[in-house]
């Protein structure tokens, strides 16, 4: 009976003897590490030892990241005495050797691949096309090369909705972002695949895209004699972001209130104007393309006197060079020889607080009342002054000076030259306009 069951024995010993031997990778080198089951166990027949390894090498493998490694268990799994039903939950330990035969389990880690090395993306002028180049370094020979590769776009650095190509070469050229978008930033990564699986991520590069057009330069607008015809004229000089079409706004005030837009080719860099009406003019360009509108030009401005209004000037004007149109004043205008005038009764006027002194001059026919007013001057250290006659350095002539809202002079004179002088303390400038109106 002994014999009858001695080769049965000596298979269950063979068998846990090779169970002890260290495990071994695919490649043949020792991986991983073996967990047992605690020898100091007692040997009852419900299995606590064997179901708290299990259950320890289960909770490790829901953590473990996807391909990167994969995990193995081996032993037997013995019925409890006198049960028949194969899919008991007790396990049986019998003796010191069979128990730590029951409990071996082996963690392999499979040789994916190493994490490419991603190039710097180059796009010097931001282009919608651009290559992305990535290299593998193969000389660990325990470790398969990738046979193919992933490669994700996103527009954020952790790829929060990624856009995944596939490819067999170790580059790809993007034609264009998949999103809509006009330009950003977008981020690349990529890993290889072999046999066993995705390897790691590489190193996250990215690139900025620009797809609307930049600003356009528009150049000084010459017109030195004050004519009512001149040229605009502009210059693009990048040959991407293309542009399709210009548009050239002109308007009487810089802010280009109720400005009027013309749409001009992209072959058209400058537009000719012509019967211009006495007036400062105010320009701005910028390009449009399929992806849209980009930037504005700086602005640019104009004096325009128009030939065929005839201009009345009292005699004292005769020798008058200097003749100011309005309503927008006309640096310099910082000392009294450069005073903007002569103002006409009933008209307003604007002016920018953005330096120390503005000059205005009026000519009066008739004695009588001659009231001027300030208003809008959001500056501090504000002072509307009116002087009759030429300003004399020491005040003198200076006939009121106010230097608190409301800014308002109520004077009566004799008929002749006046002089305005609106002057804001240095470190109050503001770029908001302010008005000036004469009365009667």
């Amino acid at each position: 009976m002994a014999s009858k069951h001695r080769p049965l024995r000596l298979l269950i010993w063979l068998l846990c003897i090779l169970s002890l031997l260290p495990p071994r990778s695919v490649d043949g080198s020792p991986s991983g590490s073996i967990v047992d089951v605690d020898e100091a166990a007692t040997a009852n027949s419900d299995g606590s030892p064997w179901t708290q390894t299990y259950t320890e090498l289960q909770d490790t493998l829901s953590v473990a990241q996807r391909g990167h490694q994969t995990w193995g268990l081996h032993g037997f799994h013995y019925l409890a005495p006198g049960s028949s039903d194969p899919t008991t939950d007790q396990y049986s330990v019998i003796t010191n050797t069979e128990r730590q035969c029951n409990a071996h389990a082996e963690i392999h880690a499979d040789p994916v691949p190493d994490p490419p090395a991603l190039a710097e993306i180059v796009n010097p002028q931001h282009r919608v096309s651009y290559t992305l180049n990535w290299s593998y370094d193969d000389d660990d020979p325990g470790v398969p090369a990738p046979t193919s590769y992933t490669l994700q776009e996103a527009t954020d650095a952790v790829f929060t909705d990624p856009i995944t190509y596939s490819t067999a070469a170790t580059q790809l050229t993007i034609q264009d972002p998949t999103r809509e978008k006009l330009g950003g930033t977008y981020y690349y990564r990529v890993r290889g695949h072999n046999q066993y699986g995705p390897g790691p991520w590489s190193t996250v590069r990215s690139t900025t895209v620009r797809v609307v057009p930049y600003a356009p330069t528009l150049h000084d607008i010459a017109n030195p004699d004050g004519g009512d015809s001149y040229a605009v004229s502009w210059s693009y000089g990048y040959d991407y972001p293309a542009v399709n079409t210009f548009i050239l706004q002109e308007a009487t005030n810089p802010v280009f209130t109720g400005a009027v837009s013309f749409s001009l080719d992209a072959t058209t860099t400058s537009y000719d104007f012509t019967d211009k009406g006495s007036q400062t003019y105010y320009y701005r360009v910028k390009g449009r393309n399929a992806y849209g509108d980009g930037p504005w030009s700086a602005v640019r401005s104009v004096v325009s006197l128009s030939h065929e209004i005839e201009v009345y000037l009292p005699l004292a004007l005769q020798d008058y060079v200097r003749y100011f149109v309005g309503p927008w004043e006309v640096e310099p205008n910082d000392t009294w020889q450069q005073a903007n005038g002569p103002l006409i009764s009933g008209r307003d006027y604007y002016g920018y607080p953005d330096d120390e002194r503005d000059y205005y001059s009026i000519y009066t026919r008739r004695a009588g009342p001659t009231t001027v007013t300030l208003t809008g001057h959001t500056g501090e250290g504000v002072q509307l002054q009116l002087f009759q006659g030429v300003p004399q350095p020491d005040g003198s002539n200076r006939v009121q000076l106010v230097h608190q809202e409301p800014y308002e002079i109520v004077h009566h004179g004799p008929a002749g030259w006046y002089y305005i002088l609106i002057y804001t303390e240095s470190g109050h400038n503001e770029h908001t306009p302010y008005t000036l109106r004469l009365t009667p």
